[in-house]
C-alpha cells in the first residue's frame, strides 16, 4: 500500500452515498444561518477510506480538462474512488465497474430520492453484489430498516447535486452527470480539494465557499449573476448561456436564479447578442417562459435554444478572460452544488467547444406571439 498519501490496498470495496430531492423546484431561499445541523453521517471503514483522501503530491496545479483520461484510465486504473453523482451514466457506471474489478476502493455518492430514476437502483445493486457498501444520503425518510446487505443511509440537512470526485488524491469536477461528452475539469487548488472532502464526508449545512469557488448553490448563483455584471456585455458582444433547469420567478430578491436573470435580462437590453440552451423548454412554467421570451424581445439578435439532454452550466461572455462553470442550475431549491469563476485559457477553450456543440445540435424555442411586447427587466 502507499503509506502517507490517503492510498489504502483493500480488497474490492463500493460504497455509494445517495441523496434526496431534484435539482429544480422553487423553494423560497431559506434566512442565512436558517438551515439546520445535519445528522453526523453513520461511519463507515469503506466511506472513510475512499473519501478521507490526502491530497497526491504529484497533481498538477491549476485547472485541466481531463474528461478522456477520466473515464479511459484515471476511474478504472484507479486505487481509491469517492464520487458524487445525481445519476449512473453509463460512462461512469463502466468505469467504475472496471475500478471494482481492479480491485479499487469507491465511494459513490447518489440520491435516495433518486433510487426510482433510470438505472439507479439496479446499478447500486449491482455494486453492491460485487461487494460494494452503499450509503443512501437523505434529507426526509429512508427505507425502513432491516437494510439489505452492504446498505446504510446518511442523513443531511440539504442534497448534493454537485458532481465530484476525489481519485487517488486528485480533485475532479463535473457540472452534467459523468459524461464522456462533458468537460470534467481536474482541480489541483488545495484549497478546492479541502472543500470538495468536507462536502463528500461531512454533507455541511453551510457549504464552504472560497471566494470565486463555492459548493453552496445559493452562492454559486449569486457569483454568476456577479460575473455577468461585471462583463456588462453589450452591442458588438456574444453572451452564452446554457443550463438544465431554469425557473426565475422575478419576485423574490433573495433567490440568486433570480440576480442571473435580471443580469441576463440586462445584456439584452445593452444589445449582446444572447445565445441561450435549455433542456426540454416545453416543460417550463409560464414564468420561465415568458422570461425566455422576453429576452427574445429585448434582444433582435438573440436565440434559445432547446433540446432532451442534460448539461453542463455556463456563463461566459466570448473573448473574455474569465468564464463561470458549474453544476448550479438556475432554480431556488437549496443544494451542495458548485460553481467557480475561472481564467485558465483551457478550459475556458473546452467550454466554449462544448458550448458550440450543444447549442448546434439543439432547436430554437417558439418565436414570440406577433405584437408581443417584452416586460421591463426585473430590478
Amino acid at each position: 500500500m502507499k503509506l502517507g498519501s490517503g492510498f489504502i490496498a483493500l480488497a474490492a470495496t463500493v460504497s455509494i452515498i445517495g441523496c434526496g430531492g431534484a435539482g429544480g423546484g422553487s423553494s423560497p431561499l431559506p434566512p442565512s444561518g436558517g438551515r439546520s445541523t445535519p445528522t453526523p453521517v453513520p461511519s463507515s471503514t469503506s466511506v472513510s477510506d475512499a473519501c478521507s483522501q490526502t491530497p497526491s503530491p504529484s497533481s498538477p496545479s491549476g485547472l485541466s480538462n481531463q474528461a478522456s483520461a477520466f473515464f479511459g484510465s484515471v476511474v478504472p486504473k484507479a486505487h481509491v474512488v469517492c464520487i458524487s453523482m445525481w445519476d449512473f451514466s453509463s460512462d461512469i457506471y463502466t468505469a467504475l465497474s472496471s475500478a471494482i474489478s481492479n480491485g479499487a476502493n469507491v465511494t459513490v455518492v447518489i440520491p435516495y430520492s433518486e433510487r426510482s430514476s433510470g438505472s439507479n437502483a439496479t446499478d447500486a445493486t449491482n455494486l453492491a453484489n460485487a461487494g460494494g457498501h452503499i450509503v443512501w444520503e437523505y434529507t426526509s425518510s429512508p427505507a425502513a430498516s432491516p437494510w439489505p446487505t452492504n446498505v446504510t443511509y446518511a442523513k443531511s440537512s440539504m442534497d448534493i447535486h454537485a458532481k465530484f470526485a476525489l481519485v487517488d488524491g486528485v480533485a475532479y469536477m463535473d457540472g452534467h452527470n459523468w459524461f464522456t461528452t462533458d468537460v470534467v475539469m481536474e482541480d489541483g487548488q488545495p484549497g478546492d480539494f479541502a472543500d470538495l472532502q468536507s462536502d463528500l464526508t461531512t454533507f455541511p449545512a453551510s457549504p464552504p465557499s472560497n471566494g470565486t469557488f463555492t459548493t453552496d448553490k445559493q452562492l454559486s448563483l449569486e457569483n454568476e449573476a456577479a460575473y455577468i455584471t461585471a462583463q456588462n456585455p453589450g452591442a458588438g458582444q456574444e453572451y452564452d448561456f446554457i443550463t438544465e433547469s431554469f425557473n426565475p420567478s422575478s419576485s423574490n430578491p433573495n433567490e440568486y436564479n433570480d440576480d442571473v436573470y435580471r443580469a441576463m435580462c440586462q445584456a439584452a437590453v445593452n444589445g449582446a447578442t444572447m445565445h441561450l440552451v435549455v433542456e426540454e423548454y416545453s416543460g417550463y412554467s409560464a414564468t420561465a417562459k415568458a422570461a425566455l421570451q422576453d429576452l427574445l424581445l429585448l434582444d433582435p439578435n438573440a436565440s434559445v435554444h432547446t433540446d432532451n439532454n442534460g448539461h453542463e452550466k455556463i456563463s461566459m461572455v466570448r473573448g473574455a478572460s474569465t468564464v463561470w462553470f458549474g453544476s448550479s442550475n438556475s432554480t431556488t431549491t437549496d443544494l451542495i452544488d458548485w460553481g467557480m469563476t475561472l481564467s485558465d485559457a483551457g478550459m475556458i477553450s473546452a467550454l466554449q467547444s462544448y458550448f458550440d456543440g450543444e447549442y448546434n445540435g439543439s432547436s430554437p424555442i417558439p418565436s414570440p406571439s406577433p405584437g408581443a411586447a417584452a416586460s421591463p427587466c426585473p430590478t
